[in-house]
Formats: structure tokens, C-alpha cells, sequence
């Protein structure tokens, strides 16, 4: 977790890349709001019911729970668990209301004296599981094994391997992240993948794009032993709307800094590393807004219609300096994108929680620091 500032030359570059050759209205339509509920019609309440096999029964006073994974949540320092129902001691169940259109991330945990969460075949922890939400949905899963502990038995793993491209050109998709049983990998230039040690049976397969700008996929694939199982696909395209957000903030925040706004998708700083072993959310690569007056920001961002956008406003990063609610709670944004041009009048409630105050730091650099240079103050998290 870090707080980034850099020389203003340079932020006013980035901006310019950003933001610039955009006009802005600071008036909504009257008409905004309506076609924005509109949009959210398309995205009804529907329920995903997971049912989850583990290999073991868990240890006397131990529980199992189905973790939310959202880098915008900092759910290493704040996780949200709930708890799943018992129907023996290897199957459990939860049901969860959920939006169409959602790509859940998520884990599973097991908590008593400690909290251990699901491992992979190779016995690391596992990053996360996706599922995109098309409609009421199953989710089946199968865990393998528990943190602090070995996998006592050998399990059985195959591959999946194949190629994706886009519909109507046929070129390669690039880039694009499958994901199966919670392992992870990416196409290449050539829109070819490879996913090894997944376990054998029925299994999840997810495809989306880090950006959004291809539809997501939701199917299921039979694993065998040693045998790649392939997955060939075309996928849609998704067209680009502009998304304009206009942002009031507090009479407290600070004249020098910088208010960006951190999302779900790439552009908005998410970069999936989480997946391979990196840290998901990269703040450098997060838009930085325009100052219009001692209370209001705005700026335009490119964003795939049809996506499912979740993002907040922070003067750092998603932890530390982050918007709060009116109760000083963390929380985050959710709209989903239309088909045309948008607008966004956002209000953030507070910046600080109550009995605390800022601490400013004055930092001189040494004088062979190059105007490009990003300057950061690291803190520990806990």
C-alpha cells in the first residue's frame, strides 16, 4: 500500500492522455438517472447457489466460508466471509442473490483456531475462482485441501488448452485470462492458451478480458486424467462508450492532491497480477481526475458497453486515503455500462474517519531526481 505523488509535469502529461479532447457539461440530464434505471433493468437480481465438495471433513470447531476476493475492497486487510451451510461433513451449500452480468471472484476458507484457505493442486493457496453470472446459476466446486495442511491424497489432474478469437474478423483475442478450479492463465498474441493441473471431473471454465472489451464466457468442461481437453472459442467484441464523471468532495480535501479513481477493469488500475503472484491493483496506472473548482473533479473514461463497472475514489490508493461512506465504512461503487454515452455525478461523503487527522509529509528530493520520477511513501498496512 503505498501514497503516490509525482512532479506536476508529469501528471499533466498523463492527463492529457487521458482526458483530453473531452468537453464536459457540468449539468446532468434530467433524463440520466431514468436511463441509467433503465440499464440496471437488464441486470436483474438472480441467484447463484454454490455447492462446494471438500476431500476431508474439516477438524472439530472449524467452519467453512465462501470469501468475496475484490482488490478494490482490500479484502487481505478487510475480508468478507459468510458462512456456508452444512448438508454433511464434505458438501456444503450457500445461496447468494447477485446481479446478471457479474463476474464473481471468490474463495473458500476454512476458520477455527486459525483461518486456512483453499489450496491448488501444487499445496499454494489459491488466488481466487470466477464465474460469470448469465442467470440463475450452479456453481459446483470441489476443494482439494486446506493452508497449514498437506494434500494427504494424490488427486488426479488433465489440461485445458485452446485457442480464442473474435467474432466477425477472427483474429486473436490477446490477453484474455481463463480460469478454471482457481488456476489462472492468459492468451497470447496468437489468442492460444495452456492451463495444466487442473483436476479431473466437471469444471468451471471462465473467459474475460482484464478491459472488458469482449464478452465473457461461462461453460462447464469434463477433465480427464493426462488429457488435454480443448476449448476453442470465437467471443464478441464489445463496443466503447464514453463515461463521464463528475465528483464533489469534501471542503477538506487537500488543494495539492490528486483524486483518481480506481475500478474492476484494467484502465481503472486493476491488473489481475493477483492471479501470477503480483499485487492486483496498480496505482500508477490509475486515471487521475481534473480539478474544475475548490470542490469538483471530473474527467472521461473509455469502458466497454455492456460492462460491470465497480469503482471508488481515493488520494491514494484503495486503502489508504480512500472515500468512506457517511458512517466512516469502506464501500464501493456498481453501475453497469449501456450502450451510449454516459454521465456520472458522484458525492464523496468523507475522507476521514472521527478522533483522526491527517499527517502531512514534506519531502525534498535529492536534486539528480528526473522530472519523470515517481515519488512514493511506503507504509506497513497492518
Amino acid at each position: 500500500m503505498s501514497f503516490s505523488s509525482s512532479l506536476l509535469q508529469t501528471r499533466r502529461i498523463i492527463f492529457t492522455v487521458l482526458f483530453g479532447g473531452f468537453l464536459f457539461s457540468s449539468c446532468i440530464e434530467k433524463n440520466e438517472t431514468a436511463r441509467i434505471e433503465k440499464i440496471m433493468q437488464n441486470h436483474p437480481d438472480v441467484l447463484a447457489g454454490f455447492q462446494v465438495e471438500i476431500k476431508e471433513p474439516l477438524p472439530d470447531g472449524t467452519q467453512l466460508f465462501l470469501e468475496w476476493v475484490d482488490p478494490l475492497s482490500s479484502y487481505e486487510l478487510t475480508p468478507e466471509y459468510i458462512p456456508m451451510i452444512s448438508v454433511d461433513n464434505k458438501h456444503f451449500s450457500l445461496d447468494v442473490p447477485v446481479k446478471k452480468g457479474q463476474l464473481l471472484q471468490y474463495r473458500y476458507v476454512a476458520m477455527g483456531t486459525s483461518t486456512m484457505e483453499e489450496i491448488s493442486i501444487d499445496g499454494k493457496p489459491l488466488p481466487s475462482r470466477f464465474f460469470y453470472i448469465t442467470d440463475h446459476s450452479q456453481i459446483q466446486d470441489s476443494v482439494l485441501g486446506f493452508s497449514s495442511s498437506s494434500l494427504k491424497n494424490a488427486t488426479n489432474v488433465g489440461i485445458i488448452e485452446g485457442f480464442i478469437h473474435l467474432k466477425g474478423n477472427g483474429h486473436p483475442a490477446k490477453g484474455l485470462i481463463i480460469s478454471s478450479a482457481g488456476l489462472s492463465a492468459t492468451t497470447n498474441a496468437d489468442g492460444k492458451f495452456r492451463l495444466a493441473g487442473i483436476p479431473t471431473g466437471t469444471q468451471n471454465i471462465t473467459v474475460f478480458s482484464p478491459d472488458g472489451s469482449v464478452e465473457p464466457l461461462q461453460q462447464q468442461a469434463v477433465i480427464a486424467e493426462n488429457i488435454i481437453t480443448p476449448v476453442n472459442v470465437s467471443l464478441a467484441a464489445r463496443e466503447m462508450v464514453n463515461v463521464t464523471f463528475l465528483v464533489n468532495v469534501p471542503r477538506d480535501t487537500p488543494k495539492s492532491a490528486e483524486l483518481k479513481i480506481f475500478g474492476n477493469l484494467s484502465q481503472l488500475g486493476n491488473s489481475y497480477a493477483g492471479l501470477f503472484g503480483g499485487s492486483n491493483i496498480t496505482s500508477n496506472l490509475t486515471p487521475i481526475l481534473s480539478r474544475q473548482s475548490n470542490n469538483t473533479y471530473f474527467g472521461v473514461i473509455q469502458v466497454p458497453a455492456g460492462t460491470e463497472l465497480r469503482y471508488l475514489y481515493s488520494l491514494g490508493d484503495t486503502f489508504w486515503n480512500r472515500e468512506l461512506d457517511e458512517n466512516n465504512g469502506l464501500f464501493e461503487r456498481t453501475v453497469f455500462i449501456g450502450k451510449e454515452d454516459m454521465e456520472f455525478e458522484d458525492k464523496i461523503a468523507s475522507w476521514g474517519v472521527d478522533n483522526k487527522n491527517p499527517i502531512h509529509f514534506l519531502f525534498v528530493p535529492p536534486t539528480s531526481t528526473l522530472p519523470t520520477d515517481l515519488i512514493q511513501i511506503q507504509f506497513n498496512v497492518y
